[in-house]
């Protein structure tokens, strides 16, 4: 089934980021990350927030979100919000917390999901 037959539309778009703490570091960042997932919740355009624990002791931290369109997505970048979190202790706490950090950006070209 694709995006748009699921109603979203064909322009969705998914951003990834991918956090790899420094050893002690997984519960600071696994706390920022919910943060930042909860600060978008109910911006205009966003159709799902989803933060991954990796599964063992290594691995990145995911946090995905997925959005109506890119154009939707840059206008949260552009939001005081957004300018709010960079200017954060935790944007500034995640850069020194972890090894690596990687922001991924995807059109999506098929997906389904249950209904809720």
């Amino acid at each position: 089934m694709s995006t748009q037959e699921n109603g979203h539309g064909d322009e969705v778009f998914t951003l990834i980021e991918l956090y790899y703490p420094k050893d002690g570091r997984l519960e600071d960042m696994m706390a920022i990350t919910k943060a930042s997932a909860k600060m978008v919740q109910g911006m205009p355009g966003l159709l799902q927030s989803q933060v991954l624990r990796p599964v063992g002791k290594k691995g990145p931290i995911s946090n995905i979100s997925t959005w109506k369109s890119r154009a939707e997505f840059q206008t949260f970048v552009q939001s005081d919000e957004m300018k709010a979190l960079l200017k954060s202790n935790d944007f500034a706490n995640a850069k020194a917390w972890c090894d690596d950090l990687k922001a991924m950006m995807f059109s999506n070209e098929m997906g389904w999901h249950e209904g809720m």
